[in-house]
């Protein structure tokens, strides 16, 4: 019975470097909530109910990740999915914390996207786009190629939702940054990307947060990254900012 035992620890410690070996470099992706599509601005009836207002939407927030609080000095407002849904936040705000509340007027979270126009769905910089300048007495300079490309079909009826943008990279900018020019981003975890990929990416990502009719983030689009360059490729310490700034 001994040797069996024996011969059972043996195996529980084998099996658990194996689960090891296979779980190292993987991401879990957790969940996500969808958007908001709809904002209001809500006020308190008196300062005093002010504190009262701020700790219920924290904690209906904390029960409800799909419903977005802001809260500044002046304003509060709350994002969700819908009428209904605000509705809902009013309603237990009454209900379960006593609280009555002033309303605004609803806002709508409109995105933007690249409009289809003779079948064609793609806007492409028209040869690299500079950024050369001096912050803090360092130079950063960089460029940049883009195209962005739409996910919408030409052929598609009827009301689209809205998806996040994608940002992909071509065989020349993943030679650029050491990648293997054949790999995809979508075998990839951007955790092992260098730097200044790295900031390149969020630069990207960041400029795609604001359109060109409003201030609305892009959505159903590819960004496709198609070539970068910079004079600080040699300088490790700079050329993250200067990706970023591009």
């Amino acid at each position: 019975k001994s040797t069996n035992k024996s011969k059972s620890n043996n195996n529980n410690k084998t099996s658990d470097v194996n689960w090891k070996q296979y779980m190292d470099g993987v991401h879990l992706a957790g969940l996500t909530s969808p958007k908001p599509v709809l904002t209001i601005r809500v006020e308190a009836n008196s300062s005093s109910e002010q504190s009262r207002l701020s700790a219920a939407l924290s904690l209906l927030s904390v029960e409800d990740p799909s419903l977005v609080v802001e809260e500044t000095p002046t304003t509060t407002l709350i994002s969700g999915l819908g009428e209904l849904h605000m509705e809902i936040v009013l309603d237990r705000l009454r209900r379960e914390f006593g609280l009555e509340v002033r309303t605004g007027k609803p806002a709508v979270a409109y995105r933007e996207t690249v409009d289809l126009k003779d079948g064609e769905g793609t806007v492409e910089t028209d040869g690299f786009v500079e950024y050369d300048r001096a912050v803090g007495g360092v130079r950063l300079q960089g460029a940049v190629r883009l195209r962005l490309s739409s996910r919408i079909s030409s052929n598609g009826v009827g009301c689209v939702p809205p998806e996040e943008p994608v940002v992909t990279l071509s065989r020349e900018t993943r030679a650029y940054f050491g990648l293997d020019p054949k790999g995809s981003s979508e075998d990839e975890s951007e955790h092992k990307y260098p730097p200044s990929l790295k900031a390149l990416l969020s630069g990207v990502r960041g400029s795609l947060k604001r359109g060109r009719v409003g201030p609305y983030p892009l959505a159903n689009l590819e960004c496709r990254i198609l070539d970068v360059d910079s004079e600080l490729s040699n300088s490790p310490e700079t050329l993250p900012g200067a990706m970023r700034a591009a």
